[in-house]
């Protein structure tokens, strides 16, 4: 593996999860609306929220991309999947440890997962020139 794409394998591991927690700001930043700046505890519990969505991402999402370079996945639509997996079972956890609002977020985690695989992959894979590396070719054995 060449330096630069270990390089953006790691700018993509680090950015990329940055969608959960600004999915989830925002989203909370809409809800609360103008109560948001007044109420320490909102904004007490809106950066802790993200901050947790952040490592459940990076965590999840870091498992992800071993498993699909296990299976030699490395299409964007694995991806993208596997960004939908880690959104929900970040999901799962963040609905488990908050207990609030699970039913709106449910819908915030799944498309911020979904943006989190894509982002991935066009920070770590994406070739401009169309040419990517093609997965060897194993034979068989019989």
């Amino acid at each position: 593996m060449e330096n630069i794409q270990k390089l953006r394998l790691i700018a993509g591991a680090i950015a990329s999860p940055f969608i959960v927690p600004l999915a989830i700001y925002l989203t909370m930043a809409f809800v609360f609306g103008s109560d948001l700046h007044q109420n320490q505890e909102i904004q007490t519990s809106i950066s802790t929220a993200s901050w947790v969505a952040y490592g459940i991402a990076l965590v999840f999402s870091t498992g992800g991309y071993f498993w699909l370079q296990k299976k030699r996945w490395e299409s964007v639509v694995y991806y993208i999947a596997g960004g939908t997996v880690v959104g929900f079972a970040s999901w799962l956890l963040f609905s488990l440890i908050s207990q609030t609002l699970v039913s709106l977020l449910f819908f915030v985690f799944i498309i911020a997962g979904a943006l989190l695989g894509g982002s991935f992959w066009l920070i770590a894979f994406f070739q401009p020139n169309g040419q990517y590396p093609q997965p060897s070719r194993r034979r068989r054995r019989r």
